[in-house]
């Protein structure tokens, strides 16, 4: 658990650096290759969540994700279903089975 919040810590601040970057290419120099100072660098701040938030952000996203793969499985089900009664069908069709009088007169 500490290692995913850790992993999801690490995947935030990348992106909140990646966004910030544009604020920082304002304080590059250089022609050719730009640069930005150590001093720059050291003066960004990177909002990190509390322990505390990071682990109720991990369980809830533990909770969506089982959610997710319940409904994944549900419509698995449903799939495999809809391609026996496919089939059930296609077999009734070429066997004769199926036909408008069948459909209209059940025996």
């Amino acid at each position: 658990m500490r290692e995913l919040i850790q992993t999801r810590a690490i995947s935030q601040t990348r992106r909140l650096i990646e966004a910030g970057i544009g604020g920082v290419t304002g304080a590059s120099y250089g022609v050719a290759q730009k640069t930005v100072s150590l001093n720059v660098l050291r003066n960004i701040e990177v909002p990190m969540m509390s322990e505390s938030e990071q682990v109720s952000a991990v369980e809830k996203l533990d909770l969506f994700w089982t959610q997710k793969e319940e409904l994944e499985g549900v419509y698995r089900r449903k799939l495999a279903a809809l391609a026996e009664l496919k089939q059930a069908l296609l077999q009734k069709a070429f066997t004769g089975e199926l036909t408008v009088a069948n459909h209209l007169h059940p025996q």
